[in-house]
């Protein structure tokens, strides 16, 4: 997969107002129809689920008790901080809360997707996939 390229784009641009000429410079293939249903058979919702109850556990924890409760971690050294690409929707907006109708967005990282009732779930809300968008990709297909 290629990197994501933003020009100088500041996440905060590229999460809220992704105008169309910009999609192209992200360089990121678009995500299929196929690749949503893909990604629902490979992410099962209970197991999805659990280790997101797991996470948030864990972070309530370190909030509670700090650093020192900590005992028994995995290590890395040589370490470097990297970025790997995460699928995401980019589309027009309705009804969205920070994104003006109709305005071209990008979500936060998709978790979970039911193509068949077209539902998506990312990490901060749920996105109805437009029936008539879905029939016209699955025409395509």
């Amino acid at each position: 997969m290629l990197p994501v390229q933003t020009m100088g784009l500041s996440l905060m641009a590229l999460r809220y107002a992704i105008p169309p000429s910009y999609v192209e410079l992200l360089m990121v293939p678009p995500m299929t129809l196929n690749a949503l249903e893909d990604m629902a058979s490979a992410v099962q919702l209970p197991h999805l689920v659990e280790r997101l109850r797991a996470l948030a556990a864990s972070l309530e924890d370190y909030a509670s008790l700090g650093a020192a409760d900590i005992s028994r971690s995995a290590t890395t050294s040589d370490w470097v901080v990297g970025e790997r690409a995460v699928p995401i929707l980019i589309g027009k907006m309705k009804s969205h809360p920070l994104i003006q109708d109709g305005k071209i967005g990008a979500t936060t990282e998709v978790f979970f997707a039911d193509p068949e009732v077209g539902l998506v779930r990312t990490f901060d809300r749920w996105y109805r996939l437009v029936p008539d968008m879905l029939q016209m990709v699955g025409k395509l297909q």
